[in-house]
C-alpha cells in the first residue's frame, strides 16, 4: 500500500511547515481534519482546496460548498482570476479522493482558509511511501512554525472610555477654609477656661482622678447620716453638692452647740 506525503507552506507565516501523510483512497475531508488540528486553526472557519498546475493556476475546487463569490469587503486584485475561479469545476470534500486528483508525482494544491483570519497555504506532494497499515492515517509527521494568534480588537467605544481621565474626588485641602470670627473664638476659649478640667490643664495643675473627685450625696444617704428632716430640705431640681465634711465639725460636740450641762445656773447670774 502507498502513502502520499504532502508538504504545506505559507508565504505569509514565517517558518510554517506541515507534512501530512495520507492514503490515496482517503478523502480531502479526512485530510482537512488533520490539517486544522496541526495548525491549529478553528473548525468554524471554511477551508477551500484547489487543484493547480505547476504554476499554481487553479483548476478544480474541492470544499464543503463552492465559494460563489468573494466578499464585497475584500478587494480583488485581478478580476480575470476571480472570473476564472467562478468557472472552476467543483467536487464536494467528502467524496473527493486523492487518487482522483493526483496526476503528477509533484502534484500541487492550494488551500484557502477563511475564518476570523484568512490564510493562503501552498501544498505539494514531496514523496510516495510504502506502508503495511492505514489505521493511523492521515497524520501530521512534521510540524514547524506557529500560526500567529489573532490580536484582540477592542471596540472604539471601550477605548474612548478608557481614555477619559478618572474623576478624582477632591481632598480635604481642596475645600476653602472657613474663617471664624475672633469674637466666636474668644467666646469658646472663655468657656473652655471656665471648665475645671481644661482650666487645670492650662494652669499646669494636677487633675484629680474620678475616685478623688467629690461625690454628691443622695437624699437616702443624707437621711441615713443626718436624719430625714435634712433629706426633705434637698429639692430634686437642685444641683447643690453635699460633702461629708460639710456636716462634720470636730470642734462641735453635737448639733445643738457646746455642752454646758456641767455649769451651774448661779454662774450665769
Amino acid at each position: 500500500m502507498h502513502l502520499y506525503r504532502f508538504r504545506i507552506t505559507s508565504d505569509t507565516i514565517e517558518d510554517f511547515v506541515r507534512e501530512i501523510d495520507i492514503s490515496p483512497s482517503q478523502t480531502f475531508e479526512d485530510f482537512q481534519k488533520v490539517f486544522l488540528e496541526s495548525g491549529p486553526l478553528s473548525t468554524e472557519g471554511k477551508v477551500y482546496f484547489y487543484k493547480t498546475n505547476a504554476r499554481w493556476v487553479k483548476q478544480h475546487e474541492i470544499a464543503e460548498q463552492p465559494m460563489l463569490s468573494v466578499s464585497k469587503e475584500r478587494e480583488v486584485d485581478d478580476v480575470r482570476l476571480e472570473e476564472h475561479r467562478l468557472k472552476l469545476p467543483y467536487t464536494h470534500i467528502s467524496i473527493a479522493r486523492f487518487k482522483d486528483f493526483v496526476d503528477d508525482p509533484h502534484q500541487k494544491f492550494m488551500i484557502e482558509y477563511r475564518g476570523a483570519d484568512s490564510y493562503l497555504f501552498f501544498m505539494g506532494m514531496v514523496k510516495i511511501l510504502e506502508t503495511d497499515s492505514l489505521a493511523n492515517y492521515p497524520k501530521c509527521v512534521t510540524r514547524n512554525g506557529d500560526i500567529p494568534s489573532k490580536p484582540i480588537i477592542i471596540p472604539e467605544e471601550i477605548l474612548e472610555k478608557s481614555r477619559k481621565p478618572r474623576e478624582q474626588k477632591p481632598s480635604v485641602r481642596a475645600f476653602p477654609e472657613k474663617e471664624i470670627p475672633e469674637e466666636e473664638i474668644e467666646k469658646e476659649m472663655k468657656e473652655l477656661m471656665e471648665d475645671e478640667v481644661f482650666g487645670a490643664i492650662i494652669e499646669g495643675k494636677d487633675i484629680p482622678s474620678p475616685a478623688e473627685a467629690p461625690r454628691k450625696l443622695t437624699a437616702k444617704e443624707i437621711a441615713e447620716e443626718f436624719g430625714p428632716e435634712f433629706a426633705d430640705m434637698l429639692s430634686p431640681d437642685e444641683e447643690e453638692e453635699f460633702e461629708d465634711d460639710d456636716f462634720v465639725d470636730e470642734n462641735i460636740n453635737d448639733e445643738f452647740g457646746e455642752d454646758n450641762s456641767s455649769r451651774d445656773f448661779d454662774d450665769d447670774l
